[in-house]
């Protein structure tokens, strides 16, 4: 649903000739601070690498995940602590826990890793586990973010109210449009802040961007750099990366084309 929420969007903006970001109620940015995202390597050394990789390109933020992080603490550090050397104390550091933890892992951890100063923590317990996110809320002064796995108002709602969380992670490709503004007004309301979430491809990165600048509460945006066909060649003119910014399709619809070359070789057929 939410993909052919996005599609009738971008058919709505091409028929009347008006970028989406204008259809939902016009820019309030015309770009947005991105933060290169990353998976965790399987040494400190590589991962470290990686970071350089993102701070050499005009990053000003670099976000860790899943394994093999998460396995013990002492290794937890030493990948931690590679990564803010390397970037330094002026870049931003976000945690990707990948959902492996309880509330008292991961109030231990969020204790244990003061020093690294993470601009947050992301997803360390189960998507459903509203009550152990108002444990690791309450006890943690690290941001914490949640809510890629979720698609609803409702849902989103138990996050903020029952879990405290501190960062709204929307995908696109999850929510749609539509739902997707609803639950931004939500959020604001309440007084959180909100991130896309988008680790797929050149398509989601130019929804997410769309609504990311027409919404007041938008914070950073999440930007995949994973090497890979269909997450780097989707589009054919995919949204600008520049200075560690995304700067705004102008063009009508999403401002972005798919590649038909792309789609045809991994298309499956019946």
């Amino acid at each position: 649903m939410a993909g052919i929420d996005i599609a009738l969007w971008d058919i709505k903006g091409k028929a009347l000739g008006r970028p989406i970001y204008s259809l939902l109620g016009g820019a309030l940015r015309d770009k947005m601070r991105v933060y290169s995202s990353n998976m965790f390597q399987f040494t400190p050394e590589a991962t470290a690498e990686r970071a350089k990789r993102a701070i050499d390109t005009g990053h000003t933020a670099v976000k860790f995940g899943w394994e093999p992080f998460g396995r013990d603490a002492k290794t937890d550090c030493k990948f931690l602590e590679a990564i803010r050397k390397t970037i330094g104390d002026n870049n931003d550091l976000m945690l990707d826990v990948g959902l492996v933890w309880d509330a008292k892992t991961t109030i231990q951890r969020a204790e244990l890793f003061k020093d690294y100063d993470l601009y947050w923590i992301e997803e360390p317990l189960h998507p459903d586990d509203y009550e152990g996110y108002g444990k690791v809320s309450a006890a943690c002064t690290q941001r914490i973010a949640a809510g890629e796995e979720e698609c609803t108002v409702t849902g989103f709602a138990r996050l903020i109210e029952q879990g405290g969380i501190d960062v709204v992670q929307i995908d696109l490709t999850r929510c749609g449009f539509t739902q997707s503004m609803k639950i931004a007004d939500m959020a604001h309301r309440l007084g959180r802040k909100v991130c896309n979430h988008n680790f797929t491809t050149d398509i989601n990165t130019a929804a997410s961007l769309h609504f990311l600048c027409a919404i007041p509460n938008a914070l950073v945006m999440e930007y995949c750099v994973e090497p890979g066909e269909i997450t780097r060649n989707l589009a054919r003119n995919p949204v600008r990366i520049a200075d560690g910014f995304a700067h705004l399709p102008q063009g009508p619809g999403l401002g972005v084309e798919p590649n038909p070359v792309v789609i045809e070789k991994y298309l499956v057929r019946n």
